[in-house]
């Protein structure tokens, strides 16, 4: 096993994603999907190209990395991973990994799976998706599910097309401080609001201000701490 490879365990299994797509990435870490370069070497006659590009044989590097299909994936998601020649899929995982924060590595191995998929409905002779209807098929499937178990473990609760989070208490003997913001542009101005809570949900300190001007809703939160 590659010497990096509990902590790409650990960080594999602390993603928030299905859990398919965590096995699939489990398979894959293990050496266990079965390519067609992996199924010839196990002397499983078949034929070896890949069903994306047709250009060269399909292995775990070229599909999930450098088919043109999986490339466009990648461009898609705004990805900037720098592998230059990666030799195993073992390399880019851990590159993956180590450049990118959890979301991103939940990007990552959402997209994989999302590839692989399609790649089994053109071995089966179904039609795929474009990689622009995947990524955005995965980006939406992704964000559900996270939420639907945020729902489940009453971290947040779902108003209509909202997405609320539930406010959370700090630890004994803490003060937690929360800000909001609101903005009015046809009246160019920006609500300031900061509230201060103990632990037992009791209110230390509060207070608001508006202010004449219209800014970004992550400034104004910022402004508020200040």
């Amino acid at each position: 096993m590659d010497p990096n490879g509990p902590s790409l365990w650990q960080k594999l299994w602390r993603l928030k994603i299905l859990p398919k797509a965590n096995d699939f990435m489990w398979r894959e870490m293990s050496r266990c999907l079965p390519t067609k370069v992996r199924l010839l070497s196990k002397h499983i006659s078949v034929e070896a190209t890949c069903c994306f590009c047709r250009e060269i044989q399909e292995s775990d590097v070229n599909v999930f990395w450098e088919c043109s299909y999986a490339k466009e994936c990648r461009h898609l998601v705004a990805a900037t991973w720098q592998i230059p020649s990666p030799a195993s899929i073992t390399e880019i995982i851990s590159a993956v990994f180590q450049q990118s924060s959890l979301q991103q590595c939940e990007t990552f191995v959402m997209i994989c799976w999302a590839i692989w998929k399609q790649r089994n409905k053109r071995l089966g002779k179904d039609k795929s998706s474009l990689a622009s209807s995947i990524v955005n098929t995965t980006n939406n499937y992704l964000h559900s599910w996270q939420v639907a178990n945020m729902v489940r473990d009453r971290r947040v609760v779902v108003l209509g097309n909202d997405v609320l989070v539930i406010w959370s208490p700090p630890p004994p003997r803490w003060l937690k401080m929360n800000t909001n913001s609101s903005m009015n542009i046809s009246r160019n101005r920006t609500g300031l609001s900061w509230i201060m809570r103990r632990s037992d949900h009791s209110i230390v300190a509060s207070s608001g201000v508006p202010i004449p001007m219209w800014m970004d809703v992550h400034l104004a939160e910022a402004m508020a701490i200040r």
